[in-house]
């Protein structure tokens, strides 16, 4: 888990995004931190304003860009049903218009974790970029939402 963090703390000191207005983010955030731990986090207008973070695996190359101006997180210390949050926040995802982006096995840190990352479907431009990060090992997960204007591209090498 130790590693999550690690991980987690790149992308969050590596990216940086506008607050954007939408509804189904903030729904599904307020909805789900309830009294787990979470954090909300609203980032200054020229705090990690320029962000270019490259993920390169043996087929993949993804690379994600932009400002980064809101951040929120939410872990879930309990495993069993973290799952079964997930599987509601990705149904909702999916119908609100976000597509999951291919992550190469290779980018998982072990075989123990998975990690899903969902952007606006049909655009490389995203106002958010969601994140969820479960630890079989430690029985637990983690979602991680980046909201402001980001750009994802990927390429097969």
């Amino acid at each position: 888990m130790k590693k999550l963090l690690s991980l987690s703390l790149l992308l969050v000191l590596g990216l940086g995004a506008s607050a954007q207005g939408d509804e189904l983010i903030e729904s599904i955030y307020r909805e789900y931190s309830g009294n787990k731990l979470s954090l909300n986090i609203n980032l200054g207008e020229d705090f990690l304003d320029d962000i270019d973070l490259d993920i390169d695996t043996d087929e993949l190359r993804q690379n994600i860009s932009g400002e980064v101006r809101k951040l929120r997180f939410i872990k879930f210390d309990d495993f069993a049903p973290a799952l079964r949050n997930e599987k509601e926040i990705i149904e909702r995802l999916f119908a609100g218009g976000y597509e999951y982006v291919p992550v190469e096995k290779d980018w998982d840190i072990d075989e123990d974790t998975q990690i899903l990352i969902f952007k606006k479907a049909g655009t490389n431009r995203t106002p958010h970029l969601i994140l969820m990060i479960n630890d079989r090992d430690d029985r637990e997960a983690l979602m991680l939402i980046f909201s402001g204007q980001l750009e994802f591209k990927t390429d097969a090498l």
